[in-house]
């Protein structure tokens, strides 16, 4: 009977354990997840703005990803040169959808851009992955992809 409680008590002991670690992980990925979503709101406004130290900080140096007509870029080809300072390359953007999944010190951003440019409206699909470096999120790939409405039926 005793050898039945102690293994009660350390069950119930380590499942308290296991409890609390999930738990914590849970609102430190809470707390992840907000911060790259406002990362992408900086990113959109940066962009607008044509804020060059801004989006350098934003992307690493071996970034890599696609544009939405399927080149492949790096950051020299996202950040634009210093003489562009000020210089929006798109035109003002909101973030209309965001899911983020944590994985560790990796984390995959995705998302719905709406361009609010009443000469070209349209939408962008993004896909997003950061590395946590040195205690900061830095973005090390993208993918984007623009959405073509369906037609009207």
């Amino acid at each position: 009977m005793k050898r039945w409680r102690m293994a009660a008590g350390l069950c119930l002991a380590v499942c308290t354990v296991v409890w609390a670690h999930a738990q914590g992980t849970s609102s430190n990925n809470a707390a992840v997840e907000a911060e790259l979503v406002k990362m992408e709101r900086q990113w959109l406004e940066a962009e607008a703005k044509g804020d060059i130290a801004a989006l350098d900080r934003m992307y690493a140096s071996d970034f890599i990803g696609t544009t939405p007509g399927g080149d492949i870029v790096f950051k020299e080809d996202v950040v634009p040169p210093a003489e562009m300072q000020g210089h929006g390359r798109l035109p003002k953007s909101s973030l209309k959808e965001s899911v983020v999944r944590v994985y560790g010190t990796t984390a995959v951003v995705m998302g719905l851009v709406a361009v609010e440019d009443p000469a070209r409206p349209g939408q962008l699909r993004f896909t997003k992955v950061y590395l946590n470096r040195d205690g900061h999120w830095i973005c090390v790939a993208a993918h984007l992809q623009r959405v073509i409405p369906a037609p009207s039926e």
